[in-house]
């Protein structure tokens, strides 16, 4: 999803900081010519924000986060009505006056911000720290409260609950609903929350690893120089374990050697093959508690294509995620595509994992029928804004495998995150990619082995 901002004040110059594809639109010459310099020429376009040619220049369109942000209250109304008959999927605006906050409400703005307002909430907050204050708790992975009842949770008699966000739903606080991950408890005090309340209900932050372990076949000096320090680098992020496999001493050693040079301790495992009709076979019996398989591709992979035992067989009968290296590292930016696919939530929740433990951004190509699907984007958002994490959410209305080929060939990516059991794309697209985008892709190849129950992978959270 595009973000546009209307207004290159203060406010705009900020957001344009933080959003780091935003376009601005601005009409004053001076001001102009400033922010072409700040940010470059293509992120600038010089026109009335009214102006519906303008809006459509900048990239507004259904899929558009629209910030209007001028100083003048009346022009952001008819910047709004504007937007609004051109279908804009988000708006939000920033007023001067708290008196047009209800005119703009009236009209369907999403979003009404007014700064004069939210001072003065932060001020007397700030001196009134003991009055009432509502707070809003994530149910995390290891909340001793999920799968049981509100009414088991014993709070102190100067709070209480009033909510429960799960999706795009709030949902009354009956005594007998039961809390799942993923919800976002509401609750009303009458002073501090104590700490052990965010902790029993939360369970403690969580480390979101996205696995713990990663094998990294070292099949020649090709891996040494791609495959492992990719993988080293991922597994510094992430805090896990690196496990090298070789058929050859020599490339053990070396690789050993250029871990501990990286600080990373890696355990080693001679094996007889490394061939693709062995490696199930060896997974299972050498490697059972492996959760993530780090392998290069080279060019007799392309030559043979994806036979029977080849890359692509192997794909199809895997447990765990296999990241097919192409040293893109660091990993800044990350795409992955979200539909009603058999594992497509496990896919983006991994996605997910990845970008907040590489504080990376992530795209996320969001193809559903009808309004099928919104509660598991609403709570990839939902937990996104808890780790900071970027996340935009790019809807597909066409042909996801035409707007997914294209963001990969975009080379905005450095990290592709693929559902290998993808409905909406074809496999030899899907063969394509893995062999030929000059990004990395951590492929999804069915439910992972992690410490989360079963029911986790029926909703993203």
């Amino acid at each position: 999803m595009n973000s546009i901002i209307v207004g290159g004040g203060r406010l705009g110059r900020q957001l344009m900081h933080r959003i780091v594809d935003a376009v601005v639109i601005e009409n004053e010459d001076i001001r102009v010519r400033e922010l072409q310099r700040e940010f470059g020429e293509e992120r600038v376009i010089k026109g009335n924000g009214v102006n519906e040619s303008i809006l459509l220049q900048a990239g507004v369109g259904e899929h558009t986060s629209l910030v209007i942000a001028t100083n003048d209250d009346h022009t952001n109304y008819m910047i709004a009505l504007v937007a609004k008959r051109m279908s804009v999927h988000r708006i939000i605006v920033k007023v001067e006056q708290p008196d047009s906050i209800e005119l703009f409400e009236r009209i369907g703005v999403n979003s009404v911000i007014c700064p004069a307002m939210a001072a003065a909430g932060m001020i007397n907050g700030e001196l009134y720290k003991d009055m009432r204050r509502v707070f809003e708790l994530p149910v995390m992975d290891n909340s001793s409260f999920r799968g049981r009842e509100l009414s088991e949770i014993d709070l102190p008699g100067e709070a209480m609950v009033v909510a429960v966000m799960r999706g795009q739903n709030l949902m009354r606080p009956a005594d007998d609903l039961q809390l799942q991950r993923g919800d976002h408890v509401v609750l009303y005090s009458l002073g501090p929350l104590p700490q052990e309340v965010e902790r029993i209900v939360q369970g403690g932050e969580q480390p979101m690893t996205p696995f713990r372990n990663i094998l990294v076949l070292l099949r020649n000096e090709g891996d040494l120089r791609v495959t492992l320090p990719e993988s080293v680098a991922v597994v510094r992020s992430v805090g896990g374990s690196l496990i090298l496999a070789s058929t050859k001493e020599d490339l053990l050693n070396e690789g050993r050697r250029l871990a501990a040079e990286e600080g990373v301790r890696a355990d080693e495992r001679l094996v007889p093959s490394l061939e693709f009709a062995m490696l199930n076979h060896l997974m299972a019996e050498r490697f059972p508690d492996v959760e993530c398989i780090a392998i290069s591709t080279d060019p007799d992979m392309r030559k043979k294509g994806f036979g029977p035992w080849a890359l692509g067989g192997f794909l199809d009968f895997v447990r765990v995620p296999v990241l097919i290296c192409k040293g893109t590292i660091p990993y800044e930016n990350m795409v992955t595509l979200l539909d009603q696919s058999p594992c497509a939530s496990v896919s983006a929740d991994l996605a997910l994992r990845m970008a907040i433990r590489s504080e990376a951004a992530l795209t996320v190509l969001t193809y559903f029928e009808g309004d099928e699907g919104k509660d598991v984007v609403a709570d990839l958002m939902h937990l996104a804004r808890l780790y900071d994490v970027r996340v935009i959410d790019q809807g597909v209305e066409g042909n996801p495998t035409i707007d997914f080929v294209a963001e990969v060939r975009s080379n905005d990516h450095d990290l592709v995150v693929m559902n290998w059991r993808c409905r909406g794309l074809k496999r030899n697209i899907m063969r394509r990619i893995v062999l030929e985008s000059p990004n990395s892709v951590l492929v999804v190849t069915g439910t992972r082995k992690t410490d989360l129950d079963e029911n986790h992978y029926q909703r993203l959270l």
